[in-house]
């Protein structure tokens, strides 16, 4: 009888395989989260309500067609 001493070690081997996903993904989860509650980017703030006054003058002296 033959006693492998490979299977330990692949089975070793794999379980810190398995752990660096595991710790991977948990780390790609905790910086997304921080970036999603402390992303600068605004949009609302940066919306346009319209025209502006230098668009009206500008428009408004051609006069109506």
């Amino acid at each position: 009888m033959t006693i492998s001493t490979q299977a330990p070690l692949a089975i070793g081997f794999h379980r810190n395989a398995v752990s660096r996903v595991r710790q991977a993904r948990a780390v790609r989860i905790v910086f997304k989260a921080t970036t999603w509650f402390f992303d600068p980017y605004r949009p609302e703030l940066h919306y346009m309500r319209g025209p502006g006054p230098k668009w009206r003058e500008k428009h408004m002296r051609q006069g109506p067609i």
